[in-house]
């Protein structure tokens, strides 16, 4: 935990994040620590993206739910600007997994293929 309290002050003089929200992510990872065998209850569980193509390498991104929205809010706008996420962020339905995350839901929340045969797939566990 240590290690990822260092990126999150990284991230504050950087200008990334403001104090505030440093704050919010260093008590969220600190629950989550303290969860320990709570990993089968619905606040242990992650947010799990995957990004494949038959000619790019696997991206697999996990996220602890505790800091999904505010991950997702924060990194949505972010991957928005960049051109070589933007048309993979414009294919993700937010709206659909804040819903799933609201409500509890298990599994595999989203999947979906582009035009390029990439295949994204989006689950909670």
């Amino acid at each position: 935990m240590q290690e990822e309290i260092a990126k999150i002050i990284t991230m504050v003089e950087e200008g990334k994040v403001s104090s505030e929200e440093a704050s919010e992510l260093i008590n969220a990872l600190k629950e989550d620590e303290h969860a320990g065998d709570e990993g089968k209850t619905y606040l242990g569980k992650k947010l799990k993206i995957r990004i494949s193509s038959e000619e790019k390498e696997k991206v697999r991104v996990n996220i602890p739910i505790r800091l999904v929205k505010w991950v997702l809010k924060t990194g949505h706008g972010i991957a928005s600007s960049i051109p070589e996420a933007k048309a993979y962020a414009d294919d993700i339905d937010m709206d659909i997994v804040m819903q799933a995350i609201d409500n509890g839901i298990d599994g595999k929340i989203m999947d979906l293929d582009t035009e390029e045969g990439d295949s994204i797939a989006i689950y909670i566990e």
